[in-house]
């Protein structure tokens, strides 16, 4: 879709880098604060890549991830949060 005279518009490495920022320049807390939404464990330090990876995943209905990265087993979601998704190292 074209960008006609007066709109607005980015692309996604913008909205990381500013996420990025946010969360160096204005702290942990502020930036959990606002990326709550995506029901992210508030006592761990997940990456915006990992945020974003882990609401996809859940959207999508994925409960596998290929990764060396042992967030993918830290994450909890589901009723009371019991769930995880399955790393495939």
């Amino acid at each position: 879709m074209p960008v006609t005279r007066g709109q607005r518009a980015t692309i996604d490495h913008v909205l990381v880098e500013t996420w990025t920022l946010i969360r160096h320049r204005l702290g942990r807390r502020t930036w959990i604060r606002l990326g709550k939404s995506d029901g992210s464990d508030r006592d761990q330090d997940f990456s915006i890549v990992d945020r974003t990876s882990f609401a996809v995943m859940r959207r999508l209905g994925i409960e596998r991830a290929a990764s060396g990265d042992d967030d993918f087993a830290i994450f909890r979601f589901g009723p009371n949060r019991r769930r995880a998704f399955t790393v495939v190292r």
